[in-house]
């Protein structure tokens, strides 16, 4: 039994013959557009932070990594004291909760794209 040098060369020569980018680019791209448009519904409202919910957005940070939050600007900056709470403001979830259940069908989508690029 044991693994033969051979055949860590073989996989190694086959894993870098795929272009992780392209094969997992567009699953990490549904991912983020999920995850915004999840936390944007899931947003608070109000008459104070009517802008708010559209400054939430996504962006992909590498072939496998994906950033959702709200942009530093205007009602965004509120980000984290509506998240979180500050003092005499409750926290209002919205943008976290989202995280964990797109990360399950995003390692699922992966495993299928990943398996299909190596046939």
């Amino acid at each position: 039994g044991g693994v033969v040098v051979s055949d860590l060369s073989k996989l190694a020569s086959v894993l870098r013959s795929v272009n992780v980018a392209k094969v997992c680019g567009p699953v990490m791209s549904r991912a983020g557009g999920n995850m915004q448009r999840a936390a944007r519904e899931a947003a608070p409202t109000g008459p104070h932070i009517p802008e708010y919910a559209r400054t939430i957005v996504f962006e992909k940070d590498g072939p496998l990594a994906v950033e959702v939050g709200a942009m530093a600007v205007g009602q965004g900056n509120l980000s984290a004291v509506l998240e979180y709470g500050q003092g005499a403001n409750a926290p209002h979830p919205h943008i976290v909760p989202q995280l964990e259940p797109e990360a399950d069908v995003t390692a699922e989508w992966l495993g299928k794209v990943i398996a299909e690029a190596f046939g």
